[in-house]
């Protein structure tokens, strides 16, 4: 598996909650 993908679906993850925190 590349790290870059994991890194990608990481950052994805990490937003989405940022953003139902701020909702």
């Amino acid at each position: 598996m590349s790290g870059n993908f994991t890194d990608l679906y990481f950052l994805c993850a990490l937003r989405y909650a940022v953003t139902a925190m701020m909702s």
